[in-house]
């Protein structure tokens, strides 16, 4: 008979699926900061599915901004956004673009994973894939599953496309393993994709919120490859954290008070007050990595309060890459920055299938630490949740454990 219900970490044999599960929902008229848009709820399991479907028995789940913004509604309205684009039906929302699990059930046409197997969950959504595998048109652009794609891994259960799934290596907890893909997957993808702007061995490298996921992914990538990255940071804490995993030299960026839009050129008074700070800042970079030398790539993503100060400090010829926007979405910077220097302006959305792979492997390899800080209980996920949106979360990656009952 189908269980109605099962309880966290509640003994199970593989393949049953109950009726119900607790997921952290997000709903249209709860939007706002994470204390007030997020709920967890019984809502019904996923479990119909397609032929290349599987059903994921969530272990653990990695914290990033993504869930944040679609609680915010900003910059999409994540509901109405799947139902224009899926036609899902549901009025909730679950987030979640990190995660780590058992295969539960496959569809009868899925051949790369089978039952019992441990997986990582990678975010990268083309679209169903029974439609991919038969389409002549060209591949969809990617999407962010668990943000533009409803049902992520803040759930006992999730449904996910074959392609999402990669084996989990062996020596990795569940929480480890929950943890890394998000970050890691978009900073190789913004460092080592854009030609001819790849970061190279002994080129100056600038990271904002260097002790973030993303900033600690970052760092390591840049010390694989040879190159000085300096990361910028909030507090000593934070400094330290980055020194211990590699960074070459460290800006805290609350020495500074130009952050914000860049003032009006014609407001002379405000415009060189703006310069100078760039001017400063320009030098405590000089000064974190020792010589004089711009960096080549900045690798951004807060946003409105830094992007005209990372196109004014970038190296003539370089590149400014960005996946996002933590402090706004509006960006101003100087033109004539970017024409005359030919500098380059680069967006960046997560990566593909195959530089998941190979993230993978680095991992497995031990080329690259998950960088996991801290582990919480699937009932403390709203308030990890607003820790992050209030920047008082730990450095580096962050796990939420949802049917596992220990890091393991």
């Amino acid at each position: 008979m189908k269980p109605s219900f099962l309880h966290l970490g509640e003994p199970i044999t593989i393949g049953q699926v109950p009726q119900d599960m607790l997921a952290l929902t997000l709903c249209a008229d709860r939007y706002g900061e994470p204390s007030k848009s997020m709920k967890i709820e019984k809502v019904d399991v996923p479990s119909e599915l397609n032929d290349y479907e599987i059903l994921i028995y969530v272990m653990a789940a990695g914290v990033n901004h993504n869930a944040i913004w679609a609680g915010r509604a900003k910059p999409i309205d994540v509901l109405k956004n799947t139902q224009r684009l899926d036609r899902d039906t549901r009025s909730y929302f679950i987030p979640g673009s990190d995660g780590a699990g058992i295969v539960w059930r496959v569809g009868p046409n899925v051949t790369n994973v089978k039952v019992g197997d441990e997986v990582i969950l990678q975010s990268g959504y083309l679209g169903p894939e029974r439609i991919i595998r038969n389409s002549r048109e060209p591949l969809p652009n990617i999407r962010a599953w668990g943000y533009e794609v409803n049902g992520g891994t803040f759930a006992q259960f999730t449904r996910v496309q074959s392609y999402q799934c990669i084996p989990k290596p062996k020596h990795l907890s569940w929480a480890e393993a929950s943890c890394f893909m998000v970050s890691a997957g978009t900073a190789y993808r913004m460092l080592c994709h854009w030609t001819p702007n790849e970061i190279k061995a002994d080129e100056p490298i600038l990271i904002w919120g260097g002790a973030s996921g993303l900033g600690c992914m970052a760092i390591q990538i840049c010390n694989m490859v040879g190159a000085k990255p300096v990361v910028v940071v909030s507090s000593p804490e934070k400094k330290e954290y980055c020194k211990k995993i590699g960074a070459v030299g460290v800006i805290e960026r609350t020495a500074f008070h130009g952050w914000g839009k860049m003032p009006d050129i014609e407001d002379r008074e405000r415009f060189e007050q703006w310069r100078k700070h760039v001017k400063a800042f320009r030098n405590a970079f000089y000064e974190a990595l020792g010589e004089r030398r711009n960096p080549t790539v900045v690798l951004e993503h807060p946003g409105e309060s830094t992007f005209a100060t990372s196109l004014a400090v970038v190296e003539r010829g370089g590149m400014v890459v960005t996946c996002g926007g933590t402090s706004g979405y509006y960006g101003n910077f100087d033109l004539r920055q970017l024409w005359v220097n030919q500098k380059r302006i680069q967006g960046s959305h997560f990566t593909t299938r195959e530089q998941c792979i190979e993230i993978t492997k680095l991992v497995s390899d031990r080329k690259l630490n998950p960088c996991l800080s801290k582990v919480y209980s699937f009932e403390e996920a709203v308030l990890v949740h607003q820790l992050m949106a209030d920047n008082r979360h730990p450095p580096g990656n962050i796990s939420i454990l949802i049917n596992a009952k220990e890091e393991s």
